[in-house]
């Protein structure tokens, strides 16, 4: 019966845990960096006729410093007020292993 229990939990668990939504994702070219870094525009590649967004990336996990002009894609919780990054990897200078 134990067992039957921790089955049913551990389905449970699985299912919920597909429920839960993931983190957008934005992929494009940085536009501009404000003075100090703590903060990028991003023009959308998707969507290049729509406004720059702006990222919060004071807490964000950074690979190398993105710059003007550097492709990026930003994984982000967005927020009333702001996007807050998550994660911001720069695909114009990330260095593979060869």
């Amino acid at each position: 019966m134990i067992r039957v229990a921790c089955v049913i939990a551990l389905v449970g668990v699985v299912a919920l845990s597909a429920c839960v939504a993931r983190a957008p994702v934005v992929q494009g070219k940085v536009v501009a960096v404000e003075p100090g870094g703590g903060v990028i525009r991003v023009q959308d590649e998707l969507k290049p006729e729509a406004e720059p967004l702006a990222f919060d990336i004071a807490t964000a996990e950074i690979g190398t410093a993105p710059k003007p002009g550097d492709i990026v894609r930003i994984v982000y919780r967005a927020g009333a007020s702001s996007n807050q990054a998550l994660r911001v990897m720069n695909l114009s200078r990330h260095q593979t292993s060869q």
